[in-house]
């Protein structure tokens, strides 16, 4: 199982490593290539009713799992410690589904970048826990990665407007759009070097 394989596996590491690596090579890749798409996608997302209530749907899910466990047949997320919440976890799962059925109807302003937020703080999770007390020192590499996703992810859910001025910003002139791509190739490319040498 994929959950399983990050948290338990002594190879969790190298999968969160590949993973990182595939995102920041993919994404900044089609970034260099296709520019004037990327950045109209990007301009595009604040508002984009439909992949905000998308991507609220998972975060419920991701949370429904973590509080309850779940088997979706490729990936089972198993239950995490409530520690003294224990006795309140059904309370607390349903909270958490109608809360993401009440802001997907109630809350749709910014929608799509508060539920990108919420995500990256998920995944986050998953990257630092992949990386806790494993030996090589280069494992800071994708420790530093998921501290940038909590950072930016705070900032989305919080003040999702924020992620708006950041695409205004780096689109506005090519001086500053393919450094940015240029950066994250060049991370990725570290990244992977450190998977497949160390991790």
């Amino acid at each position: 199982m994929i959950y399983e394989s990050l948290y338990s596996s002594p190879t969790g590491l190298k999968t969160v490593g590949f993973a990182v690596t595939a995102y920041l090579l993919i994404a900044h890749t089609i970034g260099l290539a296709k520019p004037d798409a990327v950045k109209a996608g990007l301009k595009a997302l604040p508002r984009h009713q439909m992949t905000g209530r998308i991507l609220i749907g998972l975060v419920a899910v991701w949370c429904y799992g973590l509080f309850q466990g779940l088997n979706l047949g490729i990936m089972e997320i198993p239950q995490m410690s409530m520690g003294e919440f224990y006795n309140i976890r059904g309370i607390l799962t349903w909270a958490v589904v109608i809360g993401a059925v009440l802001v997907a109807i109630y809350a749709d302003e910014f929608l799509s970048v508060r539920a990108l937020g919420c995500l990256m703080l998920l995944a986050a999770c998953v990257i630092l826990d992949a990386a806790f007390l494993k030996e090589p020192t280069s494992r800071l590499l994708v420790v530093i990665f998921a501290y940038a996703m909590i950072f930016k992810g705070l900032f989305f859910v919080g003040m999702p407007y924020l992620f708006r001025d950041g695409v205004n910003w780096v689109t506005a002139s090519n001086k500053r759009w393919r450094p940015a791509m240029m950066a994250g190739l060049a991370y990725g490319v570290v990244v992977l070097i450190a998977t497949l040498t160390t991790y």
